[in-house]
């Protein structure tokens, strides 16, 4: 840019944008607030201070970034800028080839990353959470050796016990009872079980202690292959952004997840306006919101404070430009003076700026954290009940052999 002679703007400039906690804020009028907040609002501004023009606010009726309708024309900001209702706009708007067909866009100041985000999952019923410390396998496994070993003893040390005896011993062990074989041969052989029972039963204590002292929520997805399974099988949905490339761009990745997840959402009518986007009853019934990561991050704060959980997975990254009229008669002065924004990191010292004031706000909010609690009758519910069902069955048992002998001694 050295060298580079640029005419300032002098103009009344007409910017559409849409109303987005810390991305866009329009002014309220009220206590000297005459200047538009957010990171786009404050980029507004210093622009508008380096070329020297001034600006009037506008917003879509609809609420939406822009797409293209059946008939050929567009939506929401686009709409605006491509009819000349609007010289400018500007809201975190991704660059695409559709939309460069009908406007311009300045240089690109930011990178969106595309991602989901979904209420943290509920916390998991604890009535059997004894058999979550091994997986269904392990537990198949261990079933079949608990019933192989005693053959085998059998088989091996000769015995002339029966297999219920050896068994009882088997079973045993994996509750840490001692070895009481005289033989040789039949400690060697009862030791190595018995070595084995001690790892499997000190392993399962130590998993259980930690799920019974740590809440233990259900599963939720994390990623986009986990989130198209989901929907898929019903257990998710999904919300859009009304009259974003969302899922246009998501029909042509070219990745059957992602495709899925889009003609779901699409047949269905999964949208809602940039406004009500991210209300708490969008996040309700186990929906995922596919915005943007700074989006949310502004919304609902950053982990470890965050107060929705959002994903790592990132389907696409998107340049972001400022949206221009075809025919806008100073393209290359807003070009020229979003060169020196980037240049000297002007929007970067904002962006951090609006981060850290959505980090702070998040800091002063009181969490609902129930991660310490004492062991209730709930934690072990599950143990009770295993013992319940025992002792009916047992009374059933001892019901049956009074019954019986009753009747073989009538006959």
């Amino acid at each position: 840019m050295t060298g580079y002679v640029y005419r300032t703007m002098q103009h009344n400039i007409i910017v559409a944008s849409l109303e987005m906690s810390q991305v866009f804020q329009f002014p309220s009028g009220k206590d000297g607030d005459v200047k538009p907040g957010g990171i786009e609002g404050r980029l507004l501004e210093e622009l508008s201070q380096i070329l020297q023009f001034t600006y009037t606010l506008m917003t879509p009726p609809d609420k939406q970034w822009g797409s293209k309708t059946d008939n050929g024309s567009w939506t929401g900001m686009i709409g605006l800028v491509n009819r000349g209702q609007a010289d400018l706009a500007l809201g975190l708007t991704g660059i695409t080839q559709e939309r460069q067909e009908v406007v311009d866009f300045t240089e690109s100041y930011f990178v969106n990353e595309r991602t989901f985000a979904i209420k943290f999952p509920d916390l998991a019923p604890r009535a059997f959470v004894y058999t979550h410390p091994f997986d269904v396998y392990t537990w198949i496994g261990i079933s079949v050796l608990m019933f192989i070993m005693p053959l085998i003893f059998i088989k091996l040390t000769c015995s002339k016990r029966s297999y219920s005896h050896a068994l009882s011993k088997t079973f045993g062990n994996l509750f840490g009872q001692s070895v009481t074989e005289r033989e040789f041969k039949s400690k060697v052989l009862q030791g190595s079980w018995w070595y084995f029972s001690y790892l499997v039963s000190s392993s399962y204590s130590a998993v259980l202690a930690s799920l019974l002292a740590v809440p233990l929520y259900n599963s939720a997805p994390t990623n986009f292959r986990e989130l198209a399974v989901a929907v898929r099988k019903g257990e998710y949905k999904t919300m859009f952004p009304k009259g974003s490339a969302f899922i246009p761009d998501m029909l042509q990745s070219g990745k059957g997840d992602l495709i899925s997840i889009a003609k779901k959402a699409d047949k269905n009518g999964w949208y809602a306006t940039v406004n009500n986007l991210f209300e708490e009853k969008n996040f309700a019934n186990n929906t995922a919101i596919m915005a943007n990561r700074v989006t949310f991050n502004f919304n609902f704060g950053q982990a470890p404070l965050a107060t929705k959980f959002i994903s790592d997975d990132v389907w696409k990254y998107m340049k972001v430009g400022m949206i221009m009229n075809k025919n806008f008669c100073c393209k290359e002065s807003l070009n020229f003076g979003m060169g020196l924004v980037n240049q000297f990191g002007l929007f970067k010292r904002i962006f951090d700026d609006e981060i850290y004031k959505s980090w702070y706000r998040a800091s002063k909010t009181d969490l609902d954290c129930k991660n310490d609690h004492a062991l209730s009758l709930d934690d072990i519910s599950g143990p009770f009940m295993i013992l319940m069902i025992g002792y009916v069955l047992s009374l059933c048992v001892c019901l049956g052999e009074i019954i019986y002998s009753r009747y073989k001694l009538q006959k």
